[in-house]
């Protein structure tokens, strides 16, 4: 594995060029900036509750935002670039196999949808702690830093198997098959509330998240 991160910071560079990268970097900053400032309107003895809802709906709407524009950015055939690119003979000559370089792809999506996920929402979290700033409101914030911790990586993980193997299914159709993937199943859902999807089963981690946090925080 470790023989692989310059390959994996080299995957993750280029695809960090791509539109959708860039757009969901902007929306994930843009989303926190935004919840900071409604932070700030709210009255300092703002039940912990109501706050909480606040950074759950930040983490839900940069979720889409990251998550959704660089899975759809990473379902692309980009074993096919890479060659045009001749970064796979450049990989070859240094002595990494073309399985190394599929896994870098998978690697860099997971890593930088996590990343962009994380980073903002933790400043975001962070400042909520310091606004209400008591020692129980700090470990509250904590608890969200934590919740953020498994949920980015989880979720990283999950967007870029999804577009790495829609990218290998549909070499010339992606996204769409990324989109049929994700949003049919939710759709679905409207009709047959039982159906499970990605987006309901992410929801509800943040929503099993937040009341796990609010009974540890304020127990």
């Amino acid at each position: 594995m470790v023989r692989l991160l310059p390959l994996i910071r080299l995957s993750s560079r280029r695809l960090s060029e791509a539109f959708g990268m860039r757009a969901g970097r902007t929306y994930a900053i843009g989303i926190s900036v935004s919840y900071a400032l409604l932070l700030l309107l709210l009255p300092a003895s703002t039940e912990a509750r109501t706050a909480g809802l606040v950074l759950s709906e930040a983490l839900r709407a940069a979720s889409w935002a990251v998550a959704g524009f660089g899975a759809l950015s990473a379902a692309r055939d980009l074993s096919a670039r890479d060659q045009n690119d001749g970064v796979v003979s450049l990989a070859g000559a240094s002595g990494y196999r073309e399985r190394d370089v599929v896994f870098s792809h998978w690697a860099a999506g997971a890593l930088r949808i996590a990343f962009w996920l994380f980073v903002p929402f933790a400043a975001l979290a962070l400042f909520a702690g310091l606004r209400f700033s008591t020692p129980r409101s700090l470990v509250w914030a904590c608890g969200w830093l934590g919740l953020a911790l498994v949920y980015a990586p989880l979720l990283g993980v999950t967007a870029s198997t999804l577009s790495r193997a829609a990218a290998r299914l549909f070499p010339s159709h992606g996204r769409t098959a990324l989109l049929v993937l994700v949003f049919v199943p939710h759709l679905l859902r409207l009709s047959f509330p039982g159906l499970p999807s990605l987006p309901a089963a992410f929801d509800g981690l943040l929503e099993r998240g937040n009341e796990l946090i609010q009974r540890l925080s304020w127990a």
